[in-house]
């Protein structure tokens, strides 16, 4: 029966992958000081700040700027 299928934009994955991908969503913001710098870009791609990812990594942004990006974005 058709009503038996399950559509695949449903369920709890298909809400979590549409918040995330809203840049315009606070999210809360992690404790950077334990966190890699690969940790903090994944964290900011995950939120939907792949721009500031992209433009701190052409700009080759320290520390200090990821930290600030994360509280920026949280």
């Amino acid at each position: 029966m058709l009503q038996d299928a399950v559509s695949p934009l449903s369920g709890p994955a298909h809400v979590l992958q549409a918040g995330a991908a809203d840049p315009g969503s606070k999210v809360a913001a992690p404790d950077v000081k334990g966190m890699t710098i690969a940790q903090i870009k994944d964290w900011l791609v995950e939120n939907g700040h792949l721009a500031v990812v992209n433009a701190l990594n052409a700009k080759k942004g320290k520390r200090k700027d990821w930290e600030a990006a994360v509280a920026q974005a949280g």
